[in-house]
């Protein structure tokens, strides 16, 4: 008699040992004084993960104190809708710790039968007329005096599996450009404009010049 084969929806695989990684997602990596920057942070896997928290470190006096990060989740048993980004805090120049045990396995696992973990997806913000967040999102705002140069953001998710302890992170490398960088494209214009100019206001010598050479073999 042959084993039956395990069912993927069978709500016991969700309390085995789980297993996840940060997924990063950006808006972009070059950025100038003052622009503003948004990175969203997706978990994907499958199994228990418990108090779990997730730890962002970034570079010194870089995001100024209009930054934000928005989590947590809230579940709408009546309509059966989960909604990402209902918690925000201002972010922390020193780094941040943020807690996510809010995110249990009723969470988890709302898309059941599926297997997809609902840290995977965005979802619409509760009341915000079709703006979407991911699970976990941070809204930076470049500082006005950065400096130019190669910065970076840390991401370390610790979680339990249900056996151990368990860590997975992410990093994020974002170029703040300086001016020549900033304005090299109206320079490209403007050396593409004088040049034309140039061109045209040759024309009349250029002109005078084939006259008299026509002059010139005529005799």
């Amino acid at each position: 008699m042959s084993k039956e084969k395990p069912n993927p929806f069978d709500e016991e695989l969700e309390k085995k040992p789980g297993s996840y990684q940060l997924i990063l997602r950006s808006t972009r990596s070059v950025v100038d004084p003052s622009d503003k920057l948004t990175l969203e942070l997706y978990i994907s896997g499958f199994g228990s993960m418990q108090f779990s928290k997730l730890v962002f470190f970034h570079s010194a006096d870089v995001f100024d104190s209009s930054s934000e990060v928005l989590y947590g989740p809230e579940y709408d048993v009546k309509n059966k809708m989960l909604y990402w980004g209902v918690k925000k805090a201002p972010i922390d120049p020193r780094g941040d710790t943020i807690e996510l045990n809010v995110l249990t396995p009723a969470v988890l696992f709302a898309s059941r039968p599926s297997l997809q973990v609902t840290t995977e997806r965005s979802t619409t913000n509760k009341g915000k007329g079709g703006e979407t967040s991911a699970p976990i999102k941070f809204n930076l705002r470049i500082k006005k005096e950065a400096r130019p140069g190669k910065y970076h953001v840390h991401f370390i998710l610790t979680y339990f599996d249900g056996e151990k302890w368990s860590t997975t992170s992410t990093r994020f490398q974002f170029s703040i450009r300086n001016l020549l960088e900033q304005y090299a494209p109206f320079a490209s214009g403007l050396a593409i404009v004088a040049g034309f100019s140039a061109i045209i206001a040759a024309i009349p010598e250029i002109l005078k010049l084939w006259y008299f050479l026509g002059r010139f073999f005529e005799t």
